[in-house]
């Protein structure tokens, strides 16, 4: 899979590592080509999108794109045709800060929208999914202290606290209620951040660390994931079919799912290579072939699809008939009700399908009209 990646600024320096982690965080090895195209402003960016179809199958773009993309109505049908040419758009939800709206309205479209944590988003929302940020900034908590039902985090570290309001908190000890988990902080200063929390009772024994997540690394960590389930189950053929699979089952095979909260949840891999082999039916269609049983009259014959629910019969383009495969019915006759034209004869076709998958459509057989007569031949 060759992959673009498109940055607000050049700033992201862990970007294309955090793609590969997400990629091989399966046990996998990243191959194929990802190129980082930088300090690329928000109103260029639909122009970068058009110019990467036919060259890449997937874009990943970072923090401050967002809100333009959704500003013009007509953009997402045009990454809706980007995405049915094959080149898909991963995009953070556009916001680091606890559950506020994003500039996406819902969780589907065909960009893979995403947002940051570890078991939920902690980041801004509507989210596809969410996953860790690979890189996420780690805080060394020096102390904690009580002032009424605040409790004041001191903490030292490359702090980026401005840009988020969420932190992970672990290995608090020493207190009746030590604070372990997901909080929303106020920031004070640097250094200080206010949290919501009676410590209770106690010492604080130190070690304790601060994760903050950012969709800027994680977004790029889904993608990544995604590019595996394409490589490994699908054959690394991407097209829009194989990405609408490839999202369906990872949908259904997420963790902390929660639908308000953290959108379909955060991607396992594992589940979703466990189910792959059950998920996707085999659809490989058999031969047809036809006969001609009267002057009114055309019999198509079929070879059975083991794994498909129904048989889908089409003349040229056109659906004629659905036949259940539970019936065990393997013909179909067809009455004509008028002539083939020789520019215009009787196509015929078949494919398998189930209620979530369409499998090929088989070769074809047809009837031409010449001199008054029909002649049925085998394509």
């Amino acid at each position: 899979m060759n992959v673009l990646g498109v940055l607000l600024t050049g700033g992201e320096v862990h970007f294309e590592d955090s793609f590969i982690a997400g990629y091989e965080s399966n046990g996998g090895t990243r191959s194929g080509t990802f190129t980082l195209q930088q300090n690329v402003s928000a109103g260029a960016f639909m122009g970068v999108m058009a110019s990467a179809v036919g060259t890449y199958d997937m874009v990943v773009n970072n923090y401050g794109i967002s809100g333009d993309i959704m500003a013009v109505g007509a953009n997402l049908t045009l990454l809706q045709s980007y995405y049915d040419a094959g080149c898909m758009l991963v995009s953070p939800a556009g916001s680091n800060f606890y559950h506020t709206q994003s500039y996406f309205k819902s969780q589907l479209y065909s960009p893979v929208i995403c947002g940051a944590g570890a078991t939920e988003n902690m980041t801004g929302g509507d989210c596809e999914f969410f996953d860790i940020d690979p890189y996420a900034e780690v805080l060394t908590i020096s102390a904690l202290t009580q002032s009424s039902a605040t409790t004041i985090i001191t903490c030292s570290g490359s702090n980026s606290s401005a840009y988020t309001d969420t932190i992970i908190l672990s290995g608090v000890t020493g207190f009746a209620n030590n604070p372990n988990g997901i909080f929303q902080y106020e920031r004070q200063f640097d250094t200080t951040l206010l949290i919501d929390h009676i410590l209770g009772a106690g010492t604080y024994g130190g070690g304790a660390i601060g994760n903050l997540h950012f969709q800027s690394y994680a977004t790029p960590y889904i993608a990544g994931k995604i590019a595996y389930l394409i490589d490994t189950v699908y054959g690394g053929e991407c097209t829009a079919r194989n990405y609408d699979l490839a999202r369906k089952l990872l949908r259904e095979t997420t963790d902390y799912r929660n639908i308000d909260l953290s959108g379909f949840g955060r991607i396992n891999l594992t589940n979703a290579i466990a189910q792959s082999d059950t998920a996707i039916p085999d659809l490989t269609p058999g031969t047809l072939t036809a006969e001609r049983t009267s002057t009114t009259n055309i019999r198509l014959s079929f070879g059975i699809i083991n794994e498909a629910d129904r048989y889908e019969i089409y003349r040229n383009a056109d659906l004629i008939a659905t036949i259940d495969v539970s019936t065990g019915i393997k013909q179909y006759d067809y009455t004509i009700s008028g002539k083939a034209l020789k520019s215009n004869p009787y196509r015929f076709a078949y494919r398998g399908v189930t209620d979530d998958y369409e499998g090929d459509t088989s070769n074809s057989v047809y009837v031409p009209y010449t001199k008054g007569r029909y002649i049925l031949t085998a394509a």
